[in-house]
């Protein structure tokens, strides 16, 4: 390859990337966690920014790298000849100093004026908004809904049509609320409360995700918010509310007896039950996802995440005390493994299984 050809080579690479992120963010399906396709006043109006940065930076990178290739190849080594005077040299040219640094400050304000138009915007508290408190863990997140009394854990329902005001604290380290399609993130600081709100505009689901290491499970602390009609919010935060269902008592004792009531409740779902250590599981079986996102609510998903949370969760604090499990004689198999599984019969977990797959 000559090396006058190596610079074009270049151009098109780079042209081809930026193709391909065009086609990537814009024409492909969308994951359910991207910020091109919005579905809020906030998302929207931060992915509008977005936009104009993003199309005002690429102009400005096809100008520089166009200029930076028409000089590789108008001044190339292999067009010049012994004796040519060299080109005319523009250091301390006074007008293409001023010049540049005019552009510059006016590229500043242009990209400034936006960001804090959309700042603005965003730390304007909207009036008659639906206050939802959510504390971040190690590792899950607790959702408080002051006007209907109600606490859930790590997936929570809102209304279209209706501001959402998320208030956001934590009880351990620094965790980050971060839901792409509705707007977003925010930290989630210990001993401080920020908040961060949209207008939802669309039913649907939408996941989230910490995005804040806080930890060895940071990566498996996901979230996730349904969007309902107002009619069908209504009718969720009725379930939420009504009596546990009558048949899942049958099994309470061997939840208590496993001392699963130590970090948990089952039977308050409202704001006299809050921080435990644990997510609160009065209504667990109405949710999509278990183990902050990253297991189905299903039969299966409950006996492996009750029988190995540490396998699924590296740190999680959900596991039997070493205590609990001596004995005489050789020690049980699950005893040798504490800090890897529980020490529980399977009778036992099929027991809390049934138990809380009727919790709704």
């Amino acid at each position: 390859m000559k090396r006058s050809s190596a610079p074009l080579i270049m151009a098109i690479t780079v042209a081809a990337l930026g193709l391909y992120w065009l086609y990537y963010s814009f024409a492909t399906p969308y994951t359910p966690q991207t910020t091109f396709f919005p579905t809020t006043d906030f998302a929207r109006s931060t992915h509008e920014v977005y936009i104009f940065v993003n199309l005002l930076l690429l102009a400005i990178f096809v100008l520089v790298e166009g200029a930076l290739i028409w000089v590789l190849f108008r001044f190339r080594k292999e067009d010049a000849r012994p004796g040519d005077p060299l080109p005319e040299q523009v250091h301390g040219n006074t007008k293409i100093e001023v010049g540049l640094t005019v552009a510059t400050t006016l590229l500043v304000i242009v990209l400034f004026v936006p960001s804090c138009q959309q700042i603005q915007f965003m730390q304007t508290k909207p009036d008659d908004a639906l206050v939802i408190e959510v504390t971040g863990k190690q590792w899950w997140w607790e959702f408080y809904l002051p006007e209907h009394d109600l606490v859930t854990a790590n997936e929570v329902h809102v209304p279209t049509g209706r501001p959402v005001r998320f208030d956001l604290t934590s009880t351990d380290v620094i965790h980050a609320f971060w839901i792409p399609r509705l707007g977003g993130k925010r930290d989630n600081v210990p001993g401080r409360t920020q908040f961060i709100w949209m207008t939802p505009e669309e039913p649907g689901i939408y996941d989230g995700q910490c995005a804040e290491y806080c930890g060895s499970s940071h990566a498996l602390m996901s979230m996730r918010v349904v969007v309902d009609t107002p009619e069908d919010y209504a009718a969720w935060v009725a379930q939420q509310k009504a009596p546990s269902n009558p048949a899942a008592m049958s099994n309470f004792a061997s939840f208590a007896s496993a001392g699963c009531l130590t970090c948990h409740t089952t039977l308050v779902n409202d704001g006299t039950v809050r921080n435990m250590l644990g997510p609160n599981l009065t209504k667990v079986a109405t949710r999509t996802q278990i183990a902050a996102g990253i297991l189905p609510n299903d039969s299966d998903g409950m006996t492996t995440w009750i029988q190995n949370p540490q396998y699924h969760k590296p740190s999680a604090k959900m596991d039997i005390p070493a205590a609990q499990c001596t004995g005489e004689g050789e020690p049980d198999p699950c005893c040798r493994m504490i800090g890897i599984g529980n020490c529980l019969s399977e009778e036992t977990v099929a027991q809390l299984v049934s138990y809380l797959q009727d919790l709704k």
